[in-house]
């Protein structure tokens, strides 16, 4: 599988000046919002489950952009004009808030701050972090882990229509795409796991799984003519919680439907940042919002990429008056039964254990030098962040206060001492488990390679070739070693091949062309 990890260590020198983007847009429209009534034309917005106090389901619509302006003290400059490029306003709560994240869509793919060319990317506002810090920290821990595609980030200050908005986050939008999420547009598959409620043009590829009740979004393959097309990814998540829920898991062959390490490390990060969000949205009744999984042809479920960590470190009392740096003792398995049940199965234990062990230094050295360095370089600006509120609304609410360097620091004293603390009690309770690390397996999963697949196998093994409508092509066995199957003596199309192990089973799906 290709996993292009972007390792983007940051330094004072990195945030030594901060780039500039200015964006202007046609007859100087501000990106705005309406409500959508979702899937269901008689539910009047909100995010259902009978919940209509809750904020309601927001669509988009782009504003034409007349000039991109990117200026960098280091070079990667950047300037389009009269080109048919445009900007939105994205996410789902902070849409409405004083100070608004953005996506902007070039008409072809533009490569920004020297990474991979593509079409979209996002200004994520971090509006509920007062240091503007938080999503960067997660995204700095996903690639020190190295946990693949994750996404980086340089924080840019931002005019629109020559009004200064504030400091913001700039960074990929999560999707398949080279340098992205690196996996094949057609066969392979990316989908979220977010308790909101469809917008009306997201009907047809949003499903709730059989088992855990994820509400899952369905980002890539994009396009598919109707909801049938998407059979293939349900059907691949369906068949893991269904595995994961049965009394014969772990012992059933999920883990070949799953990559454990990657969950591994994903849950881990989530955990240690105490993510809200990542832990049964206390509004959304005991269901996670911004979660991402991925799959590509003929390999087990991913984990990732990492997003939407502004409702991290701290303590939830609603959307507005979120306390950050506070309960740095928060559980540290997580919540959600879905992620819970990966506490049943000793094997992921182990893998948990062991990616804490790696990567500890990262945890007690690496991280608060970082904190030290990106929040040296970016203060001036982050005390900026309010002064007229980006949007033009009153900024009434303690959370959009402009801050004083004082203040801003006596933050940033918080949350260094809530990292350490967190940090201290996250190894202490690990430790408090005494796992068995002799139960550790290596997962090796056949490898797919050109019009074939490649396999290591350990005793029997057979391997079933069927079309895509479940005629048997072929079948071959094999002992012990390394085998490659070509299927070029096949027509082109996609296939299913069964690798029956043992009383395990593994289905993959290979591409012909």
């Amino acid at each position: 599988m290709k996993q292009i990890i972007a390792v983007f260590f940051l330094s004072v020198l990195s945030f030594a000046q901060i780039p500039e983007i200015r964006v202007t847009t046609k007859d100087s429209q501000m990106p705005s919002y309406k409500t959508d009534n979702g899937c269901n034309s008689n539910s009047g917005g909100g995010w259902g489950w009978g919940m209509p106090s809750l904020t309601q389901i927001y669509a988009f619509d782009y504003v034409a952009i007349t000039e991109f302006k990117l200026t960098d003290p280091k070079g990667n400059n950047l300037t389009r004009s009269a080109q048919p490029d445009s900007i939105r306003l994205r996410g789902n709560s902070t849409a409405t808030v004083e100070k608004r994240p953005f996506r902007i869509k070039f008409d072809k793919k533009v490569s920004v701050f020297g990474k991979e060319a593509a079409r979209s990317w996002v200004l994520l506002a971090n509006h509920y972090d007062k240091t503007s810090t938080l999503n960067a920290m997660a995204f700095s821990l996903g690639q020190r882990l190295g946990l693949a595609y994750t996404p980086t980030f340089q924080f840019v200050e931002l005019y629109i229509n020559n009004i200064y908005r504030g400091i913001y986050l700039f960074t990929e939008q999560i999707q398949v795409n080279p340098g992205r999420v690196d996996i094949d547009n057609k066969a392979g598959w990316l989908a979220e796991f977010d308790f909101h409620s469809p917008a009306s043009d997201e009907c047809q590829n949003y499903f709730t799984t059989n088992r855990y009740n994820l509400t899952t979004f369905i980002k890539s393959p994009e396009d598919l003519p109707d909801s049938t097309g998407y059979r293939f990814v349900k059907n691949d998540l369906n068949s893991l919680v269904d595995s994961m829920y049965l009394n014969s898991f772990p012992e059933n062959g999920y883990r070949n439907l799953i990559d454990l390490e990657s969950f591994a490390k994903y849950v881990l990060i989530q955990q240690l940042m105490d993510n809200h969000d990542f832990n049964s949205h206390s509004q959304s009744g005991g269901l996670p919002g911004s979660n991402f999984a991925y799959k590509d042809v003929g390999q087990r479920i991913h984990a990732g990429p990492l997003w939407d960590f502004d409702l991290s470190t701290g303590e939830f009392n609603g959307v507005m008056t979120y306390t950050h740096f506070t309960k740095s003792n928060g559980q540290i398995n997580p919540r959600h039964a879905f992620y819970q049940r990966l506490w049943a199965d000793t094997v992921f234990l182990v893998k948990f254990k062991k990616t804490w062990d790696k990567y500890k230094t990262v945890f007690t050295t690496e991280m608060p030098t970082f904190i030290d360095s990106l929040t040296g370089a970016i203060k001036t600006s982050a005390t900026k962040n309010y002064q007229g509120c980006g949007s033009g609304a009153t900024c009434s609410n303690a959370n959009v206060t402009a801050l004083t360097i004082t203040q801003y620091n006596a933050e940033i004293d918080k949350l260094k001492k809530w990292w350490t603390d967190r940090v201290k009690f996250f190894g202490d309770e690990l430790n408090k488990w005494n796992i068995d690390m002799s139960k550790d397996i290596q997962q090796q999963p056949p490898t797919l390679i050109k019009n074939g697949l490649e396999l290591q196998a350990k005793g029997d093994v057979r391997v079933d070739i069927y079309t895509i409508h479940g005629k048997l092509q072929k079948t071959v066995n094999f002992a012990n070693g390394t085998y490659s199957i070509p299927l070029n003596d096949l027509p082109k199309g996609m296939y299913i091949v069964k690798v029956s192990f043992g009383s395990e089973k593994r289905i993959l799906r290979v591409p012909v062309r």
